[in-house]
């Protein structure tokens, strides 16, 4: 190329070229070595170098990445770490941009750390939809931790502290080492069992990440789960983050801030309460003062107003006098026509006519007694014509079925029907008059034959 078609550069646009060269070919790489001048200035950023026995590269780590961080560089002590390359554009100096950093020699931790996370999670036990918020002011306070550790006293000073005769139930318990997790899991069942806390904390002091693994174990973030009341975890110091943390309803940075967040400050209470009680009585002073001022105008419109309304005022006066007589006098009325209607009803009260029919029943008693005697006495004197009279009964009886069997004989030989039996028939015309010559008929008119068992319909073709 020649030379007056060379691209001249500016430092800026050179310093941005090389910067975007150097984050597009090392991103996300992995980088072990020693912590070397670590400074964590005012603005929460991390920044230090990490070298080996050759060579040294600057890092940097961001605030808002080292929040989500379990464990930040230690001087001289051998870290992985993992980021960007990129330049600062200032001085044109290349470092890595942090985003993850571990101890080497706990990788494995941490990956078993991350998968038991990651299968806890499915089961939603960190969900923050199952979180329960804490009492305001619980009664009993249950703490699950070791009885030789500082935590402990340092959480019993906060709380005796923040609300004097606050009563406490500690289940002492293993924080770290072999059984510790099962201790742990036992002594929080246990206090919720027994003691009925209000809430419990769990937790420790800090430690190194194997110090702080059985937090990590499943059986402890089950009973964190599982507690009827709530759970307030306060493992290690803010930047270690245990399993029990997340499972638990709050996570405190430490057990001391876990006392700050369980027990209300007993002296700051009394000072809101005094606070709210002058308020409210401002406000009521307020409210008063303004009820006491629409009252003296409405006072002072009344007054003025009630010149013109004083004729209407009389007149409304007059009318309600006349109101309350006539009221009094129809009341006096209702009373009189009232008094009229129980007399007329206790006349005529079914009490009363009962009353009368009983001692007319009473006085027909013996009339009737006199009557059923005599009746008696009369039975007495007729029960021989009455047996007298049955048997003369019964022979007329006998006498009246004989002579109705010989009327009857005698009227059966003269029935005309009778006859029919023999094979007689008898003919009428077709008005019903029997035909008893030839004579009373016409031919070809139509008649009626009667036989025993039926009836023919027969016209005349000839008479003989």
């Amino acid at each position: 190329m020649s030379e007056p078609h060379r691209r001249v550069w500016t430092v800026v646009e050179l310093a941005a070229a090389i910067k975007t060269r150097l984050e597009d070919s090392f991103s996300n790489v992995q980088v072990r070595g020693e912590v070397n001048a670590l400074a964590t200035p005012a603005s929460g950023h991390v920044y230090f170098s990490l070298k080996d026995g050759q060579a040294l590269i600057r890092c940097v780590l961001y605030r808002h990445i080292r929040r989500y961080l379990r464990t930040l560089p230690v001087e001289n002590k051998e870290f992985l770490v993992r980021g960007n390359v990129s330049a600062y554009g200032p001085r044109s100096e290349y470092q890595i941009v942090v985003d993850y950093l571990e101890p080497l020699g706990v990788g494995a931790l941490h990956a078993a750390y991350l998968e038991l996370q990651q299968r806890l999670a499915a089961r939603g036990w960190f969900a923050q939809e199952r979180k329960r918020p804490l009492p305001p002011l619980p009664e009993v306070v249950g703490i699950v931790t070791s009885l030789a550790g500082a935590a402990l006293h340092d959480m019993l000073r906060i709380i005796l502290a923040r609300r004097p005769g606050q009563r406490v139930v500690i289940a002492p318990t293993l924080v770290q080492g072999d059984g510790a997790a099962p201790a742990i899991a036992r002594a929080i069942r246990l206090l919720a069992a027994h003691a009925a806390p209000d809430v419990i904390i769990v937790g420790r002091g800090g430690g190194s990440p194997e110090d702080l693994w059985c937090w990590n174990e499943e059986e402890v973030v089950r009973a964190v789960v599982e507690c009827p009341v709530p759970v307030i975890s306060g493992v290690g110091h803010e930047v270690d983050v245990s399993l029990c943390d997340l499972a638990a309803d709050l996570r405190a940075a430490t057990p001391t801030h876990a006392a700050q967040l369980v027990v209300p400050d007993v002296a700051e209470l009394g000072r809101k309460v005094v606070l709210l009680r002058n308020r409210a009585r401002r406000a009521l002073d307020a409210q008063r003062a303004l009820l006491r001022r629409r009252l003296e105008h409405a006072a002072a419109r009344l007054r003025r107003e009630a010149a013109p309304t004083a004729l209407a005022g009389r007149r409304l006066d007059e009318l309600r006098l006349r109101l309350t007589a006539f009221l009094r006098r129809l009341l006096t009325d209702r009373r009189h026509r009232l008094a009229l209607l129980a007399r007329t009803l206790e006349a005529r009260s079914p009490r009363n006519r009962l009353a009368e029919r009983r001692l007319r029943l009473e006085a027909a008693v013996p009339r009737l007694h006199r009557a059923l005697l005599a009746r008696l006495a009369e039975k007495q004197r007729v029960a021989p014509l009455a047996a007298r009279l049955a048997r003369a009964g019964s022979m007329l009886v006998r006498e009246q079925r004989l002579r109705f069997g010989a009327v009857a004989g005698r009227l059966g030989d003269v029935n005309p029907f009778a006859v029919l039996e023999r094979g007689y028939a008898i003919v009428a015309r077709a008005d019903g008059r029997i035909v008893r010559a030839a004579a009373e008929t016409e031919v070809g008119e139509l008649l009626a034959v009667r036989l025993h068992a039926g009836g023919l319909k027969a016209r005349v073709e000839e008479k003989t």
